[in-house]
């Protein structure tokens, strides 16, 4: 993610109407990007986290399970949390596809965030 910055703020209100800002309202689990601005569940707002923090470097299925619901999946969570997973990462999806971020698969290994111009 070239030259975007990620702000972590109480809300997202009075952001900054400026693509290069990714404003995340911890308080009611929102992002802003630009003038959009989406509401996600939480789990897929620390998945959203996860991968921005990693500035478009792959993020492990494990490191995400961790991420989410704070347990290690080398003891079995990420087995109990594949489908739960799978649903978190369709509304991350979602909700990156509002604001340009463009989250891809790496099957078997884990997933990618970028961002991309959004449309005016």
């Amino acid at each position: 993610m070239a030259e975007t910055r990620i702000v972590l703020r109480r809300s997202c209100r009075s952001a900054p109407a400026d693509d290069s800002v990714i404003v995340v309202g911890l308080a009611l689990a929102e992002m802003q990007r630009g003038g959009a601005r989406v509401s996600l569940p939480r789990p897929a707002l620390r998945a959203m986290l996860a991968l921005l923090a990693r500035s478009g470097g792959l993020v492990t299925r494990d490191e995400l399970v961790e991420a989410i619901w704070g347990e290690r999946a080398d003891g079995g969570p990420l087995t109990a949390a594949g489908g739960a997973l799978n649903s978190v990462m369709e509304a991350a999806r979602a909700a990156g596809a509002a604001l340009g971020i463009v989250i891809t698969t790496e099957h078997g290994r884990g997933y990618r965030a970028r961002t991309r111009p959004r449309a005016a």
